[in-house]
């Protein structure tokens, strides 16, 4: 979803920046120490620095569509 997005934005926009800000709700990654909810998510990626969270969900967002979506 966020990737098929960020393609339209690009396809429509001649120049773009991406701010990637939060709420009081926190970003919505998981184990933000700022989570609204507080600190949660998928054990399997607790331990996952959130720099190579970010930069993991830019790359994808920033990847073509996969083929059939």
């Amino acid at each position: 979803m966020y990737r098929e997005s960020v393609q339209l934005l690009l396809s429509a926009a001649r120049r773009w920046s991406f701010l990637l800000g939060h709420t009081d709700a926190g970003s919505g990654f998981d184990w933000a120490p700022s989570l609204y909810p507080g600190i949660n998510g998928n054990s399997n990626y607790k331990d996952r620095p959130m720099a190579d969270r970010v930069s993991g969900f830019l790359i994808n967002a920033h990847r073509p569509p996969r083929s059939g979506s």
